[in-house]
């Protein structure tokens, strides 16, 4: 026990202001929050004086202060009380009773005399106690007390446990009125929540057990009046009061004590819970310091609650998006399905997606300026069509300038009256491929959602634009088709390489720049004569393939009426100039071979290239004659000469001697003489194959510019040669 200021008081009060001031004042101070806790700490840690609070949370005073003076360990300890008010105090109870207000140094100095002149109750004291407070109820309104700061301990628990089973917003909200009830015992409780304004009240029927909650939405705090007569008006602290409560319309008004308290969460304030306290004394001693916990509680749930409320709105709108994109993909219009079907199937998925009914789908050809296909849902689409949009253009006009991979949102009028109207072009890349129309969407449509409409609407553009590619693909894979047939035709009609003319060792092949050319190459037979026709229409691919067979069948009619080649030359000829038009022409030779002596004429062609193997020495045979299907009636000049035994007569167009290397060189005629004075020892048809290789090697890589023919004529030597 010390004399000094450093006295050592149990300060039984959730006041902190009034400990600071003690403290402050040089006192040695420890702290309770209830009744069993004073009771227990004034046994075990002996302090100078006790200071009951009248007004602390869960400490009725009477009860603790008699506990501590028939307690034999505590009977002399001195028992101060503040702020008695109407609470009943006896002086063998109390030692002294100071009131809130006064000076803390009043309360220092009667604590310090009580200090020194401790009293101890006399045996008559003790049995007026005994006679004007019974120990049993002394003892039940302890447990009470107890009892009660356990249901709300417990209530917390419970709310606690709720974090592992939250389920959505409304079920959340009505666990907590009803725990919060039943901890209170409250028939009517209410939560109101600042986000959306919304009020909730929870109405508990003790007798069954059963509770309804109700939902007011756009809740203000006048529409309270419907349960409670005055408005609620709570602050940042915990209010009480009393409050006229209908507890049904088949009764009167009861008074009943009512209590409310903010909800907060980081410092922002959620809502409050507000609702009717079963008694004065639970008011005003039991929930002041426990409610805040409990809000502090209720706060974390509906954080959380919120949380996973905007996760599962997340997700779900995330699976409708994800499962838009499969559907778009599966209709993909690579398949068979019309582009009508697939604009269909599209704008069914997006209305879904936008929780609507209405709209369009427009399928634009940007280079015609035209509308190829439009497919329509619950409006006309002539009507979307015509709508207007900013600058009081159409949408058909206004559809090409929009951003593109963009939204465009605004409202349309539409029969009497405006609907929102969402519009995002089909683009590939730069490329307009049409517009999307959503029409009649809710006015809340998520940013997500928005944005996945976009997504989809340059999905449909690439799949639109792949569509195009694909149906391109097809008609140029049938055209690839039937130029591989007339290819295989083309070859087919050229002769075999090799005639076998007696004395002769004759070889030839064409090979054509694109899938068909216009070269040729034939041989013709007649009473024992071998003829050999080279010809090179002008143009290439299938409109030169198409003069080229016609072209021959005009040589072979020719050629079983006539003896000479320049005669065949002038009835093809008259004939090719009555039939093709002007701009097109045929050059071509010909030449027939009758043992050693060989007739040649020539029509604007290459002129005949003859290699004399005795001199080593070439000669070129270049009779006149002009291209045929230029002149009608035109005479030809022919020429004859003698091949002898190792001699090479060389028949081609200008694919050989005008083949170009990546420089643009030409292959040119001394390359072909070398190549034919070095292999002039092999056969025709090695020949031929050196001079198409030294070509290919020439040109470095690059694809064949023009047709080429080449025909090699080689004497046999004989014997004595």
């Amino acid at each position: 026990m010390s004399e000094s200021n450093n006295l050592s008081l149990l300060l039984a009060s959730n006041n902190d202001s009034l400990a600071n001031e003690l403290i402050d004042a040089g006192l040695n101070i420890s702290r309770s929050s209830d009744g069993f806790e004073t009771i227990r700490m004034a046994i075990e840690s002996n302090p100078d004086a006790v200071i009951l609070d009248c007004s602390n949370n869960g400490l009725p005073p009477p009860s603790v202060a008699i506990w501590l003076k028939l307690n034999p360990s505590t009977h002399s300890l001195p028992v101060i009380g503040l702020n008695g008010g109407e609470m009943f105090w006896q002086e063998a109870v109390i030692d002294a009773e100071i009131p809130y207000g006064d000076s803390i140094d009043n309360l220092v100095s009667i604590t310090k005399e009580l200090v020194r002149n401790k009293r101890v109750l006399s045996d008559q004291d003790k049995n007026e106690i005994i006679q004007n407070f019974d120990p049993l109820d002394i003892t039940l309104d302890l447990i009470s007390t107890y009892r009660e700061r356990l249901g709300l301990a417990s209530a917390m628990i419970e709310l606690a446990s709720l974090q592992h089973d939250l389920g959505d917003f409304e079920y959340t909200i009505k666990s907590i009125l009803e725990v919060t009830g039943h901890a209170i015992g409250s028939k009517l409780v209410a939560l109101t929540l600042i986000r959306g304004r919304s009020h909730y009240i929870l109405v508990r029927d003790h007798d069954s057990c059963d509770s309804d909650l109700v939902k007011l939405e756009d809740y203000s705090l006048s529409r309270l009046n419907e349960y409670m007569d005055k408005p609620v008006e709570i602050d940042d602290q915990l209010v009480f009061g009393r409050r006229k409560v209908n507890k049904n319309a088949g009764n009167p008004e009861i008074e009943c004590n009512f209590f409310g308290h903010p909800i907060y969460s980081s410092g922002k304030t959620l809502g409050y819970l507000s609702g009717i306290c079963k008694s004065d004394h639970a008011t005003q001693h039991l929930y002041d310091g426990l409610l805040s916990d409990l809000t502090t509680q209720i706060a974390l749930l509906l954080v959380n609650t919120e949380l996973i409320e905007t996760h599962d709105s997340y997700v779900g709108e995330l699976s409708k998006v994800l499962r838009a994109v499969v559907e778009v993909s599966s209709i993909s219009p690579l398949s068979e399905t019309t582009s009508k079907s697939f604009l269909l199937q599209f704008l069914l998925i997006v209305l879904e997606l936008c929780n609507t009914n209405k709209g369009c789908v427009i399928l634009y050809d940007s280079e015609s300026e035209e509308i190829e296909d439009v497919a329509a849902l619950g409006v006309d689409e002539n009507e979307i069509l015509s709508s207007r949009m900013d600058l009081g253009k159409s949408l058909i006009e206004t559809l090409p300038e929009l951003p593109k991979s963009e939204v465009h949102i605004d409202s349309a009028t539409l029969g009497h009256g405006r609907i929102s109207r969402l519009v995002v072009p089909l683009a590939a890349g730069e490329k307009i491929m049409g517009g999307l129309v959503v029409l009649g969407f809710p006015v809340n449509l998520s940013p997500r959602i928005i944005k996945s409409v976009t997504t989809l609407a340059t999905l449909a553009g690439y799949f639109l634009d792949n569509r195009a590619l694909h149906q391109h693909s097809i008609k140029t894979s049938i055209i690839e088709d039937q130029l591989k047939f007339a290819r295989e035709i083309q070859l087919e009609m050229l002769p075999d390489g090799n005639p076998g003319y007696p004395g002769y060792d004759i070889f030839g092949c064409s090979i054509p720049a694109k899938e068909v050319g216009g070269d040729f190459f034939d041989y013709l037979w007649q009473d024992g004569l071998l003829g050999i026709a080279v010809a090179d229409v002008c143009g290439k691919s299938i409109p030169a393939s198409l003069l080229m067979t016609m072209t021959r069948a005009l040589v072979l009619s020719a050629s079983e009426s006539h003896d000479h080649p320049n005669e065949v030359m002038q009835s093809v000829n008259a004939l090719l100039t009555r039939i093709i038009t002007r701009g097109k022409f045929v050059t071509g030779s010909l030449l027939y071979i009758s043992e050693d002596n060989i007739d040649y004429a020539s029509a604007g062609h290459q002129p005949l290239l003859v290699y004399r193997a005795a001199s080593d020495e070439f000669e070129e045979i270049d009779p006149d004659g002009v291209a045929l299907g230029i002149v009608g009636h035109m005479d030809f000049e022919h020429v004859n000469f003698k091949m002898n035994g190792g001699d090479i007569a060389l028949m081609f167009t200008d694919g050989l001697n005008e083949a170009m290397d990546p420089k643009r060189k030409q292959f040119g005629y001394e390359n072909i003489h070398t190549i034919i004075r070095s292999n002039s020892a092999k056969g025709a048809q090695e020949i031929v194959d050196t001079l198409f290789n030294a070509i290919r090697i020439h040109a470095g890589g690059l694809d064949q510019f023009d047709d080429t023919t080449i025909v090699i004529i080689k004497k046999i030597k004989e014997g004595n040669e």
